[in-house]
């Protein structure tokens, strides 16, 4: 009997340690959710920008790279993506300034749709964003 019994215990300690072991992060585990290549648009009413190109593509590592058009000018997107969606990235633009970009996203059937806090000049924006997977 007290065989059994020490093999029960040394069972029930096996399954919850490994249900221990379990669950899911939102660190951004490799490879990223939003891995792939966009095109779309962006916009932002503020500022008088409505549907602007945007082109993103994300690695696997949630790094962020692409164009940004503001009016005739046209930008280098740089950033990350986390696991989570949450989005930082910088606009680089030749003239008149960047744009500091931060806000959320998510995936919607084969869209990459979020909103956006952009800040340019000092003064904070909000702005939209709609790109279809390519």
């Amino acid at each position: 009997m007290k065989r059994t019994y020490g093999m029960g215990c040394l069972l029930a300690a096996t399954i919850l340690t490994l249900a221990g072991c379990g669950g899911t992060t939102t660190s951004g585990t490799l490879p990223s959710l939003y891995r792939g290549t966009y095109t779309g648009t962006w916009s932002c009413p503020s500022l008088s920008l409505a549907s602007q190109t945007m082109t993103a593509t994300v690695g696997a590592d949630g790094s962020l790279s692409g164009t940004m058009n503001r009016g005739a000018e046209s930008g280098t997107l740089g950033g990350v993506i986390n696991g989570t969606g949450h989005v930082t990235a910088t606009a680089s633009f030749v003239a008149n300034g960047n744009y500091v970009i931060g806000g959320a996203t998510t995936l919607f059937r084969g869209h990459m749709v979020g909103s956006l806090s952009v800040s340019y000049l000092g003064t904070e924006y909000l702005a939209t964003f709609d790109v279809a997977a390519s």
